[in-house]
């Protein structure tokens, strides 16, 4: 049995995720954010492509999870800074629609 399967049958067969998480790094403060990313590789790791987020809304996801909080330009600075490969995107796409700045 896979990691992803023995995941997926813990949380079918109703057991606390807290429960699946290592000793060593489970901490009472951050204890919703691991469940929360727990439950983010489950639905990362679904049988079906068609099922799964796109790396955009994982990364999305994930900064709801840290908590991070700013103004809307240093989100948009932040997001750049995680995840590069969303800039050239937009880049790219405003320069083929002509509106790149």
């Amino acid at each position: 049995m896979s990691l992803a399967e023995w995941a997926w049958h813990r949380i079918q067969e109703d057991r606390p995720i807290a429960d699946a998480l290592d000793d060593e790094i489970r901490e009472a403060g951050h204890l919703n954010e691991m469940i929360s990313v727990f439950k983010l590789g489950i639905i990362c790791t679904g049988i079906l492509p068609s099922t799964r987020p796109s790396m955009k809304e994982v990364l999305q996801i994930l900064k709801q999870c840290s908590g991070s909080f700013g103004s809307p330009l240093q989100k948009s600075r932040d997001e750049y800074a995680a995840a590069p490969l969303l800039r050239s995107q937009k880049l790219q796409a405003q320069a083929s629609t002509g509106r790149l700045r």
